[in-house]
């Protein structure tokens, strides 16, 4: 998941960003930066104090300035993430992180270990989450003229994904519902799946009709995903359409006959 974001700093220069909430990421200039792993799953108590690394490797060559920080992050029901203060609910465990180094200078080919420390508050139990992000600090200039507009700068930031389960989660528990709805390019079976029970969740839903294809996403506490199957021109009037929802300890399937009608092909 990817996205980019643009940033102006005045009166000096424009500097644009590629934000990569995925661990790697890349400019057309040359900025090439990796976070691993891209993924963090902990299991802490409250109360306690939780340590863990991750790599920062330059792939980049040249030296690049990176900030190491932590920001919240949310994920609708598309599977879009948000981060940013506004993406920050009762769920959010940005506050705990303390970084070190949150300043480094990783030279080119090379990489950096950093330390990420959980303080998990005594009241804390169920599931949280946050990011972790690494961010140039000096992008280098696109060009550089002697005369006429300021250079343009790219940076690039990467982040990667932190899940806490405080205390013993409960049992995994989701609902799913299975309909037909038109779509652009015709018919289309949509699962909405619903959070009931249970941590962070790591499901696959696979789909079977004259076609298949199965899709990976994480089910966030309270959350919901909704997943949808399209074959070229849309599905067959009277088609059969199945769908099985599998992860962490979830296991169920839905079922659905395309009604006919002037909807179907």
């Amino acid at each position: 998941m990817s996205r980019t974001g643009s940033r102006l700093s005045l009166p000096l220069r424009l500097t644009l960003f590629f934000f990569a909430s995925a661990a790697r990421g890349a400019t057309p200039s040359g900025l090439a930066l990796s976070l691993d792993p891209p993924r963090l799953e902990l299991n802490a108590e409250a109360g306690a104090e939780k340590t863990e690394t991750v790599v920062i490797a330059n792939g980049s060559r040249a030296k690049v300035a990176l900030k190491i920080y932590g920001l919240p992050f949310s994920v609708d029901e598309a599977g879009r993430v948000a981060t940013g203060r506004a993406a920050a609910g009762p769920r959010d465990a940005s506050g705990w992180l303390r970084i070190n180094p949150a300043e480094t200078v990783v030279e080119a080919g090379e990489s950096a270990v950093v330390r990420v420390t959980l303080r998990v508050p005594r009241e804390a139990s169920g599931a949280y989450w946050t990011m972790v992000f690494a961010e140039s600090l000096a992008p280098r200039p696109l060009a550089s003229p002697a005369s006429g507009p300021e250079p343009v700068n790219v940076g690039l930031r990467v982040g990667s994904y932190v899940y806490v389960q405080v205390g013993r989660p409960e049992a995994p528990s989701v609902d799913a519902s299975l309909s037909v709805g038109r779509e652009d390019g015709g018919l289309a079976a949509i699962c909405q799946v619903v959070h009931r029970s249970g941590g962070v969740l790591r499901l696959t839903a696979r789909w079977r009709a004259a076609g298949s294809s199965e899709e990976e996403f994480v089910l966030l506490p309270g959350g919901r995903r909704i997943v949808r199957f399209q074959p070229q021109g849309g599905l067959r009037a009277t088609e059969h359409v199945q769908v099985e929802i599998e992860g962490s300890g979830i296991r169920l399937r839905r079922e659905i006959m395309v009604p006919a009608g002037p909807g179907g092909r």
